[in-house]
């Protein structure tokens, strides 16, 4: 059993919408599918609604063929970079894929998010070997850390 764990609510769009505090109150983070948000609730409503909540944020975004949910819209590096600004520290989360090239999550290496390295594919799962290639292609920068892991 690992010492600490994090419960992690999964949300699109109609769930925030109708979030209120009262019903987070077991829970440790929310996860925001931003592939289940329109535009204009990202650059206009989710920072005010986010602040209220008052959770540490996880931020991911799936492809299509990545998700068993339907997406809003295609989303493009400067539709997520406001809000992306307003939660920038290190008591929320990236999800950054290692099996895509074009993150729209633009410098985040640069960034004060606390980062999760993930793969998803309905299609297979990869080996330890693969995703330690993954790792190494993908988070040069941070290469020792990821060696001591390994």
């Amino acid at each position: 059993m690992p010492e600490s764990y994090k419960i992690i609510a999964s949300l699109g769009e109609d769930d925030l919408r109708h979030l209120q505090k009262k019903d987070t109150k077991e829970v440790d983070v929310l996860e925001i599918r931003l592939d289940l948000f329109s535009r204009n609730y990202i650059q206009k409503e989710m920072k005010k609604k986010l602040k209220g909540i008052g959770l540490p944020a996880l931020f991911t975004y799936r492809r299509a063929e990545d998700s068993s949910v339907r997406s809003y819209v295609k989303l493009f590096p400067e539709d997520v970079e406001g809000i992306l600004k307003d939660f920038n520290d290190n008591s929320n989360y990236l999800d950054i894929e290692l099996n895509r090239e074009d993150t729209i999550f633009r410098n985040y290496e640069n960034l004060n998010f606390r980062i999760i390295y993930s793969y998803h594919s309905f299609k297979k799962s990869i080996y330890a070997k693969e995703m330690r290639d993954f790792f190494r292609r993908t988070c040069s920068s941070q290469k020792s850390e990821i060696e001591s892991i390994w």
